[in-house]
């Protein structure tokens, strides 16, 4: 899943990862969605 490709250079775990806030709150944070069915073409 992590590896999924949401753009023409973004995979899934880039686009919910790389904001300054799940840096500093990763150990907190569950980054993914949880319904991917209803997510996924959202973005």
């Amino acid at each position: 899943m992590n590896e999924m490709q949401v753009g023409q250079y973004l995979t899934l775990k880039e686009l919910c990862t790389c904001t300054q806030t799940y840096q500093k709150y990763a150990d907190q944070i569950n980054p993914y969605p949880e319904n991917l069915e209803e997510t996924i073409p959202a973005l």
